[in-house]
C-alpha cells in the first residue's frame, strides 16, 4: 500500500496535542463547512438536505458561528430551513369537528404527527462528514500501525481518546 496524503496527516497528527483523530475529524469537517458556504450554498441538492436534516448539530453550528464573513452563507441555509418548519406549522393546523370534545380527543394524535412532520429526517451532514473521516483516518492508523515511523509518532503522542 502505498503512503499518500491521508497518511502524513496522520504522521503529523500525531505530535500535536490531543487525539489525532479527533484533529484531523475536526479539520475535514471545517474544510466541509467552508466549501457549503463557499460553493454549495444555492446548490439545490446540498439545500434540501440541510433542510432534511434541519440544519447542521450545535457542535456544528457553533463551528459555523466561528467563521467570519460568512454570515450571508448561513443565513441563506436558515431562511429555507426556517420556510420549511413554518409551512409545516401552517399546514398543520387542526382542521377537523369544531366540537371542543373531539377536539381535545383528536388532538394528541395532531400533535404526534406535528411533531413527526418537524423531525429532521436527515441527520446532521457535517456529523455524516466527520464520521466518515473517523473511519478512515482509524483504518488508516490500523493498517500502518507496524509502519515504524507512523508506530514510532504514535508511541511518543498522546494517543486516542476514548470516544
Amino acid at each position: 500500500m502505498g503512503k499518500h496524503t491521508p497518511y502524513f496527516e496522520l504522521l503529523e497528527a500525531q505530535g500535536m496535542a490531543g487525539c489525532p483523530i479527533c484533529r484531523l475529524v475536526y479539520k475535514v469537517t471545517d474544510r466541509y463547512l467552508d466549501a457549503i458556504l463557499y460553493e454549495a450554498v444555492l446548490d439545490p441538492d446540498v439545500r434540501a438536505k440541510l433542510k432534511g436534516s434541519r440544519g447542521f448539530c450545535d457542535e456544528h453550528v457553533e463551528m459555523l458561528r466561528r467563521k467570519p464573513g460568512r454570515a450571508l452563507g448561513i443565513a441563506l441555509i436558515y431562511r429555507d430551513i426556517i420556510r420549511s418548519v413554518a409551512e409545516t406549522t401552517d399546514a398543520a393546523r387542526f382542521q377537523g369537528d369544531t366540537s371542543p370534545i373531539r377536539k381535545l380527543l383528536g388532538k394528541r394524535q395532531h400533535n404526534v404527527q406535528v411533531i413527526e412532520k418537524l423531525a429532521a429526517s436527515v441527520d446532521c451532514p457535517a456529523c455524516g462528514i466527520g464520521q466518515g473521516a473517523a473511519d478512515n483516518y482509524l483504518d488508516l492508523l490500523l493498517a500502518y500501525l507496524d509502519d515504524e515511523q507512523l508506530y514510532r509518532a504514535y508511541a511518543e503522542g498522546e494517543g486516542l481518546c476514548l470516544p
